[in-house]
């Protein structure tokens, strides 16, 4: 499952995208960066991809794809189908 948010901090805006693994309740990728694009949650998931151990090919990708407009798509995606990257 994913997760996207920003913080405030003293030197402006940093945005957070999170990859949590729902089984475990861990997070297996992130990625902090003081823009809010598309790269900043493909690495994220990229992250947690390469983290992972198995790798198992039933694995599904779940994020609420909810209010960034840019990041359009189903928000399910079986990961050997849809690789980081894929349009």
């Amino acid at each position: 499952m994913a997760d996207f948010t920003f913080i405030r901090t003293w030197q402006g805006w940093a945005y957070l995208a999170l990859v949590i693994d729902v089984h475990t309740r861990m997070i297996v990728g992130w990625q902090l960066a003081p823009h809010m694009r598309q790269a900043l949650v493909d690495d994220a998931l990229a992250m947690a991809i390469e983290l992972r151990p198995d790798r198992d090919p039933d694995l599904i990708h779940h994020g609420d794809n909810g209010s960034q407009p840019r990041f359009k798509g189903s928000s399910q995606h079986r990961l050997v189908e849809r690789r980081v990257g894929d349009r």
